[in-house]
């Protein structure tokens, strides 16, 4: 005995548009923004305002866009949350049903509990609520999976290389003044502490003249003679 043939589950890639935008009259800004947001997120959106002209059969375009989407939202704002039963929302309800397209519900800004909000059939699906913007990311990235079936998450900024920081290697008293001169030379030094912070300098380092008068010759502002290396301090 055969088994009953199954229905092919809709594939997104064989239909013209991703997602048809079902919604009221007084909802009609802030589809506006939304359907923005979702061209702007690489999808195919359907909405009458930019696809079907003056003069136009207007239910004949209408249908013709619901056949050739994948998916459809019906959005349900504040002013029109008990009228979102207009007949292609009925209709993408029906297709669902058939043929296992997805019908996502979304809220828009400005309904007190939308989860107290019948919308019978819709209701068995995951919803998206925009609680302050129709702009809100995480609603946006929602819709975004219903749709395609991916998540989609901001990327993390990698972090900046992090720069090669000098180190003089630790020596003898005679050879750490000679260091310290060469790493002044590279123009890196940021700052530099005594000893007993770090492990590079010597345990019992030379005496403040006796380290100004090595750097003055180690970087060539006076001789080796130590009769030229006279200061005086004020």
């Amino acid at each position: 005995m055969s088994s009953p043939t199954q229905t092919a589950k809709p594939v997104r890639e064989n239909f013209r548009w991703d997602v048809f935008l079902s919604y009221r009259g007084p909802d009609r800004n802030e589809v506006e923004q939304v359907f923005n947001e979702l061209v702007g997120m690489g999808l195919k959106v359907w909405w009458d305002e930019r696809e079907i002209p003056p003069g136009a059969d207007y239910m004949d375009r209408m249908w013709e866009g619901l056949k050739s989407s994948f998916a459809t939202i019906v959005f349900i704002g504040p002013t029109t949350v008990g009228n979102w039963q207009e007949m292609e929302a009925k209709v993408a309800i029906a297709s669902r049903v058939a043929e296992g397209k997805p019908v996502l519900p979304v809220f828009l800004p400005g309904i007190p509990d939308p989860n107290n909000v019948d919308i019978a059939f819709l209701s068995l699906n995951s919803r998206a609520v925009f609680e302050k913007s129709v702009t809100e990311e995480r609603v946006l990235n929602r819709i975004y999976w219903g749709i395609t079936g991916i998540k989609r998450e901001r990327p993390t900024a990698p972090e900046p290389p992090k720069p090669d920081t000098p180190r003089i290697p630790a020596e003898s008293d005679g050879g750490s003044i000679a260091s310290l001169a060469r790493w002044l030379r590279t123009g890196t030094v940021t700052f530099f502490v005594g000893p007993g912070i770090s492990e590079i300098g010597p345990m019992m380092p030379p005496r403040s003249w006796e380290i100004t008068c090595e750097l003055l010759r180690e970087i060539g502002l006076i001789g080796a003679d130590p009769v030229t290396c006279c200061l005086r301090w004020t």
